[in-house]
Parts: C-alpha cells; sequence; structure tokens
C-alpha cells in the first residue's frame, strides 16, 4: 500500500480526525474544551485523535491548546479538495459513468452546480424537451447528437420556420442520416433543416459519443445508454463552454456539410 492510501485510509478512518483538522483549519489555534463542544465528542475522544494527528505530524500540542502544523495544512487542504471532487462525481455518476475518459477533461468540482437530468420511466422525454427548450432562447446554435430523436427533429425544423433570427450548425453521424432518408416519418422535418441557409448541417462519417448543445447561455452536455438519451448535465461556466466549444468545432473540422454530399452524389 502507498504513502498516499495509508494517509487517506488513517482519515477515512474516523470522522472526527476530519472534523477535527477541519475546525482546526477554519479557527487557528483552539483548545480541547472548544473541541468537545463544537464535535459533540468526549475528553477521551479529543484526546485519543489529537494523539493520532500529533503521531502523523498534522497538529501541534501545547498544553490542551492545538493548531495546524505546515503539513497539517496541506494534508487537510488535500483532502477537502479531495473528498470535494469525489463528492461531486459521485452526485453526477449517471452522466459521467457514461462519458469515454479520454474525451471529457472538465474538472467535475468545475460542475457542482451543474443541472442534471436523468431520464427514467415517468418522463422518458425529459432530456429531450430540456434541450428543446434551451434551443428556444438562444439565436445561435451549435448542436450534436449521436441519437436524433423524432420529436427534437421535428422541433428544430418548427423553430427554423418560425424563428427568422435563429442561426447556427448541427452535426449528425452519417447512421443517422440513412436513417432519416431510409424513415418516411422523417422526411418532413428533414427537407425543411436542409432547405433552410440560416443552420448548415454537417455529417459525421463515425458514430458521436456524446450530445453537445452550445446556446447563447447556456452549455448541455449528454450521454446514451442502450441508444436512448440517459443523461445531461447543463451549467454555463467558462471550463465547460470551452471544453464544449472545442469538441464542437473538431467535430465539425471532420464533418462534411450535408449539401456537399449531396452534391458529390448528384455529380455523374
Amino acid at each position: 500500500m502507498s504513502d498516499d492510501t495509508d494517509l487517506l485510509q488513517f482519515l477515512a478512518q474516523s470522522d472526527t480526525r476530519v472534523a477535527v483538522l477541519q475546525l482546526l483549519e477554519e479557527r487557528g489555534r483552539v483548545d480541547r474544551y472548544e473541541i468537545e463542544h463544537e464535535l459533540d465528542v468526549s475528553r477521551r475522544t479529543v484526546i485519543r485523535t489529537i494523539d493520532a494527528l500529533a503521531d502523523h505530524g498534522y497538529v501541534l500540542d501545547e498544553t490542551d491548546t492545538y493548531e495546524l502544523t505546515a503539513l497539517g495544512a496541506v494534508v487537510t487542504a488535500s483532502y477537502n479538495e479531495f473528498a470535494s471532487t469525489v463528492g461531486t462525481a459521485h452526485q453526477l455518476e449517471p452522466f459521467l459513468a457514461h462519458l469515454p475518459d479520454d474525451s471529457f477533461d472538465v474538472d467535475p468540482r468545475e460542475l457542482d452546480d451543474a443541472e442534471l437530468l436523468v431520464a427514467n420511466e415517468a418522463s422518458p422525454y425529459a432530456l429531450i424537451d430540456r434541450t428543446i427548450s434551451l434551443r428556444q432562447e438562444t439565436s445561435h446554435l451549435r448542436h450534436m447528437s449521436p441519437i436524433i430523436e423524432k420529436k427534437s427533429l421535428e422541433h428544430l425544423a418548427q423553430q427554423l420556420q418560425h424563428d427568422d433570427e435563429l442561426t447556427g450548425d448541427a452535426i449528425i453521424p452519417r447512421q443517422a442520416l440513412d436513417s432519416w432518408e431510409d424513415h418516411p416519418d422523417y422526411n418532413d422535418a428533414y427537407q425543411h433543416i436542409i432547405n433552410v441557409d440560416r443552420l448548415t448541417l454537417h455529417v459525421y462519417p463515425d458514430t458521436i459519443p456524446y450530445m453537445v448543445c452550445l446556446t447563447d447561455d447556456t452549455v448541455a452536455v449528454g450521454v446514451a445508454k442502450d441508444s436512448k438519451p440517459y443523461a445531461q448535465i447543463i451549467a454555463d461556466n467558462p471550463q465547460l463552454r470551452q471544453w464544449a466549444t472545442d469538441t464542437f468545432e473538431d467535430y465539425l473540422n471532420q464533418s462534411t456539410p450535408l449539401k456537399q454530399l449531396m452534391s458529390d452524389t448528384d455529380e455523374p
């Protein structure tokens, strides 16, 4: 077992150890009675905890008055940061557990205030409806998705028909285009979208692993499970927006405008 693992295990074994370190970090020097009162623990527990922390070099014991050492301050700050990261990651588990590790480099702590939606049987269209509501509020849209739902496609066509100011780009995977062309239920919306010059439809040659929706004020990123929308985060912070923008541009650069594909197909 590594020294780092030993440290985590030492702190994780006792909530009181962590609480004492955090109390000392917050207030500086405190006495035994203050620790007993604030943590609602016995004198014996305080003495045992302080002894253990002092043995590790984290706390200075000066006759029933205690304070962090420089090492203790670093360890406490690091532990708090670790706990915050893990806590946020656990909250976002439905989203993060279905996202490829090498494609998402946003610090989870940046997402602690993100809105999380998870699909369920009671609300099967909750994610689609939320994405539609975001699109309704924007004047410029950048959207890519591994799954193209009929409801989403029809609403985008209607929005383009009634909102003369909406502009942007949308990226779809090649297999989604094949489904549109082969499925009559998609035809009307599909034809309307490709005939509107204000939004350019692009075709990506391979699969797309997640949904990215960039609007004027908000960023949404979604993942699928069993080929259906499953979880989605919605936020607007600089790190997430930068990742979403860079990711969208990367896929856009590897995609081909649909009208260009259609023109190439029509050539003899």
